[in-house]
């Protein structure tokens, strides 16, 4: 006769020790992720909340010095503050901590960046000089008077320059060395007016206005240095021709999408390989300022006559739609898409800041006269640049 046994494993006070003590430490463990959880609800929560309220005063909060001359402008970069003027640039935190310094003689120093990049140019000069995060890349001079620079997100430079009726359209990498360029003649078919790069510099389109016919047409060419364009007659990939049009305004959005800004209407094109008109929004009003990011691109326009608020702000998203627009009375000198995507309005002594939920966000006046207006991470936060101090401030 078989014997059956069955044998059972008894817990032993250090099993049932080991037990307790992983069963609470998943029970802290859960706690901790669910007060982490509530914690970032709320934060977010009161982000939003503040971002849907409306201010009218702010105080200063913590300030550091900054140029004391009006001759001094403004850009952000990579986080931090750059101010330049006629004879250098300097990179700061907005806490005031230098980052880099750099020297350079221009009389009309501009700024354009993308990215990693910023190039600050002498607009009627031959003078250019790219940075980075770090401070100096390279020092370019060219042989022409300079119209227009743009950088890509790699360091290339693409130029429009003058002599005369001859217009020179060139590349560079960030090194200097020229990688492709062309000739325009603006007795013969028209001269350049802006040039945008891809972020990767692949692809450049070049805006040409003709007004040899007794009235004002514009040609869009685009140009691919890649595998597309090396079997293409000067890498030409396509044109795209408006009558009695005028397109002053072209950037890339990414690498295959391509933004036309005209008098009366907004293009968007892609680019994958040959580009394609994607859409066309026209602007019915008369357009007095635009403004673009890589994400949205915005225009300011006369209202109705009706209405008490004179001016209309509208701005839309890359497929077109309209991601915000509002009223304003304001007589501002600058309009901007800020770091954190909201629309600023300014004069030396008033500031209106516009979020992409169509609320106006923050309207009044300025104790002193401003320079210009940064975003400072927190939804209420912001840098005012005004003369000889860089002011921290929060709205209330």
């Amino acid at each position: 006769m078989a014997i059956k046994s069955e044998f059972k494993r008894i817990e032993t006070n250090e099993d049932i020790i080991e037990k307790k003590v992983r069963e609470h430490k998943n029970k802290i463990f859960r706690r901790i992720v669910a007060i982490a959880l509530v914690i970032t609800c709320c934060i977010i929560l009161f982000e939003l909340l503040s971002s849907m309220r409306s201010y009218s005063k702010y105080t200063v909060v913590d300030y550091s010095k900054c140029s004391d001359t009006g001759a001094a402008k403004y850009e952000s970069f990579k986080g931090n503050i750059v101010e330049y003027s006629n004879d250098g640039a300097n990179c700061k935190t907005s806490s005031g901590d230098l980052v880099w310094n750099q020297a350079y003689t221009m009389t009309t120093p501009v700024v354009t960046k993308c990215k990693d990049y910023m190039a600050i140019y002498d607009k009627g000069g031959t003078k250019i000089v790219l940075l980075n995060e770090g401070g100096l890349v390279e020092n370019l001079d060219t042989t022409k008077p300079i119209q227009k620079v743009k950088v890509a997100a790699q360091g290339s430079i693409a130029i429009i320059q003058k002599s005369g009726t001859e217009y020179d359209v060139k590349l560079y990498d960030k090194k200097g060395k020229e990688l492709a360029g062309g000739e325009y003649h603006g007795n013969r078919g028209g001269f350049p007016i802006d040039i945008a790069i891809s972020m990767d510099a692949k692809k450049m389109a070049v805006s040409l206005i003709d007004i040899n016919k007794g009235k004002v047409d514009t040609t869009l060419n685009f140009y691919n240095f890649d595998t597309v364009g090396q079997n293409k007659i000067d890498n030409n990939v396509g044109s795209f021709s408006y009558n009695n049009t005028v397109v002053p305004e072209i950037y890339y959005s990414s690498n295959n999408s391509m933004v036309a800004i005209a008098d009366n209407a907004i293009y968007q094109f892609s680019e994958t390989d040959t580009p394609k008109l994607k859409r066309k929004i026209e602007i019915k009003e008369n357009i007095r300022s635009v403004f673009y990011n890589e994400k949205y691109v915005g225009v300011v326009t006369e209202n109705n006559a009706e209405k008490s608020e004179k001016k209309h702000i509208v701005v839309y998203d890359k497929n077109g739609k309209i991601a915000m627009e509002n009223n304003t009375s304001l007589a501002y000198d600058t309009v901007e898409i800020l770091d954190n995507n909201e629309i600023c309005l300014k004069n030396n002594s008033e500031c209106e800041i516009y979020t992409m939920y169509s609320i106006r966000k923050f309207k009044g006046k300025f104790d002193q006269e401003i320079y210009k207006v940064f975003t400072r991470g927190s939804s209420r936060k912001y840098v005012f640049i005004a003369k000889g101090e860089m002011q921290e401030v929060k709205l209330y």
